[in-house]
């Protein structure tokens, strides 16, 4: 282990000396002392826990039993140092920088409107990597879109939102979704475009009644004609292009109307990575 200052390493090295290796074995000591003082001085916070040390090898000290604490400590019981090696702590560190970042700022709304069934793998992704909300909003309510119907969704996505948690609206769990969805369209005399636009322009709707009550730190929208209507409805003049989160994938800023200034990452249905959704979720609260 070799200490400068405040970058605090568990290498292997580190790890043999406290077995027993002369190599540097002063200057060995003098950093497991700091290390083992710092452990005392924070034994309340890890009372019943442990702090498991993984590289090369793994120290266990015993009155330590589980790193559950670990992510639940304020980041300020923190030592001043980096650690490499020490999956336990880095891993809890960079937790608490996650927990922080995500309770700054206002909630970001994410709208997929394209059936594509990478947006279904790409959803999933946000979801469990960023704690974000999901909400399906049927297609039986958007074909036909009716307020009332659509009220008690409403009213859950309103509430989601205001409460500070992110929020995915889809409305295709699966290409049966999509299917039913023809059929229907057919029993009405629509074609399958016709059907995609009449979602389309329910989902406008259902999008633009959160937008008039709720106020958003940024738009992820998924699906071309979703984007379009939806940013035509609120009157926007244009998006000023940032950069490429991915190929294809931008981040700009909505230039004039009711979200001007807002930030915003479209896509087209069949683009974007499998974590497109999660990187354009941080850039955007790093944006905000």
């Amino acid at each position: 282990m070799v200490l400068i200052r405040k970058v605090f390493v568990v290498s292997f090295c580190f790890m043999v000396c406290f077995a027993g290796v002369g190599f540097a074995a002063n200057r060995m000591k003098t950093c497991k002392k700091e290390a083992v003082e710092w452990l005392d001085a924070n034994k309340r916070m890890f009372e019943d826990s442990a702090m498991a040390i993984h590289g090369f090898a793994e120290l266990a000290l015993e009155e330590y039993k589980s790193s559950e604490y670990l992510a639940g400590m304020p980041k300020e019981a923190l030592p001043p140092f980096i650690f490499a090696g020490s999956a336990g702590l880095s891993a809890a560190m960079l937790h608490l920088d996650q927990k922080q970042a995500e309770k700054k700022g206002h909630p970001i709304l994410t709208v997929v409107g394209s059936v594509n069934p990478k947006n279904y793998i790409q959803i999933e992704r946000l979801v469990e990597t960023r704690n974000t909300h999901e909400l399906y909003v049927p297609w039986q309510f958007l074909l036909e879109y009716n307020e009332n119907s659509s009220k008690r969704l409403l009213s859950e996505a309103i509430e989601l939102l205001s409460n500070g948690n992110d929020l995915a609206l889809r409305t295709s769990r699966s290409s049966d979704d999509m299917e039913s969805a023809k059929s229907e369209g057919k029993k009405i005399g629509l074609s399958s475009a016709k059907v995609a636009d009449a979602i389309s322009d329910g989902l406008q709707r259902f999008v633009m009644g959160i937008l008039e009550k709720v106020n958003i730190g940024g738009l992820m929208v998924t699906g071309g004609t979703t984007a379009l209507k939806l940013l035509q409805e609120t009157g926007c003049e244009g998006i000023e292009v940032f950069r490429e989160i991915e190929p294809g994938v931008p981040l700009g800023e909505i230039v004039g109307g009711k979200l001007n200034g807002l930030k915003i990452v479209t896509k087209a249905g069949g683009f974007g990575s499998s974590d497109v959704f999660r990187l354009g979720l941080d850039v955007v609260k790093q944006e905000e």
